[in-house]
């Protein structure tokens, strides 16, 4: 008994379309098991930020620093003054030293 020609061609089709269909399943499971695994590396490293952020500083603890730091600067500003004054002074103070030294040698002479 010999099969007609166009059932073998039916039945060819159908193999084709039956193995496309098991390809795409198979990639389709592929890629569930792919994004399970990205899911799982998203989730540590999302945990891992998490542990990390829990140490960060607030907002409310960044103000005071800026805070803090407004009174420091303010600190070295005055002591700036202060020394610049002082660098003055001992100017002054060296020349008058370097005045009296030398009268002191022309005295001698």
């Amino acid at each position: 008994m010999m099969i007609p020609r166009v059932y073998l061609d039916i039945a060819s089709v159908c193999v084709l379309a039956s193995s496309m269909v098991i390809s795409g399943a198979m990639l389709k499971l592929q890629i569930r098991i792919a994004k399970k695994v990205d899911a799982d590396a998203l989730t540590s490293r999302i945990e891992g930020l998490e542990k990390k952020i829990v140490g960060m500083p607030t907002q409310e603890d960044m103000r005071e620093l800026f805070r803090r730091l407004g009174h420091v600067e303010s600190g070295v500003a005055v002591s700036t003054a202060s020394l610049q004054a002082n660098t003055a002074a001992t100017a002054r103070v060296e020349h008058m030293v370097d005045l009296l030294v030398k009268h002191q040698l022309d005295k001698e002479k």
